[in-house]
């Protein structure tokens, strides 16, 4: 797990670099941040990720919601 943690870090910097001097629209940087928010879950059980996917899922759309509603 350390070298996938150091090579989604690397690839981080990387799209720190590409994003905000090269072109703004990179996905390397969006690809980092969930890979490491994922390493998060690693070794969760099931359910435990099944509560996590319908809150944050209900938390994004009740936000849209009231932002464009």
């Amino acid at each position: 797990m350390a070298i996938l943690t150091r090579r989604l870090l690397l690839l981080l910097g990387i799209g720190f670099i590409h994003a905000f001097f090269i072109w703004y629209g990179d996905i390397l940087l969006i690809y980092a941040v969930v890979g490491l928010t994922a390493l998060l879950f690693i070794q969760v059980k099931d359910e435990t990720i099944l509560i996590w996917v319908i809150s944050l899922l209900t938390a994004f759309v009740g936000i849209f919601t009231l932002i464009l509603g």
